[in-house]
């Protein structure tokens, strides 16, 4: 049995927030955003099935980011997706032995996928 965990990069929530901003239905828009502040509340206070991954940019993330930033714009790569990337692969750093992938309907961001090496019982002979 696996146990799957979902870490809620900051990116997520503030594209998703703006993504429910565009919404043309206010009735809608209400809705799906009171809705949505439900689920920040309930991921503040950890009774979401989920975790917040807080990182704060130092200035030498800004000037990563900086660098690479012209290449991945043109490459249609916004600085959301970017930070979501990021967060992949600090994740991968700080939990070396756990598989992560970003889940995401954008082709761009499923790619990323990595499968930790597993880790078992020797076998006898």
């Amino acid at each position: 049995m696996t146990n799957d965990w979902v870490i809620l990069p900051i990116a997520s929530i503030i594209e998703t927030g703006n993504h429910i901003a565009h919404i043309s239905d206010g009735n809608t828009r209400r809705a799906v955003a009171r809705n949505f502040a439900d689920y920040l509340r309930d991921t503040a206070d950890n009774k979401a099935p989920w975790s917040l991954i807080s990182l704060e940019w130092t200035p030498d993330d800004l000037r990563k980011f900086a660098d690479i930033f012209p290449e991945q714009a043109m490459r249609q790569i916004g600085f959301g997706d970017m930070s979501i990337i990021d967060a992949y692969d600090d994740y991968i750093k700080r939990a070396p032995g756990v598989s992560v992938r970003i889940w995401s309907t954008d082709a761009h961001l499923s790619a990323y996928r990595y499968d930790a090496p597993e880790i078992g019982r020797r076998r006898r002979n």
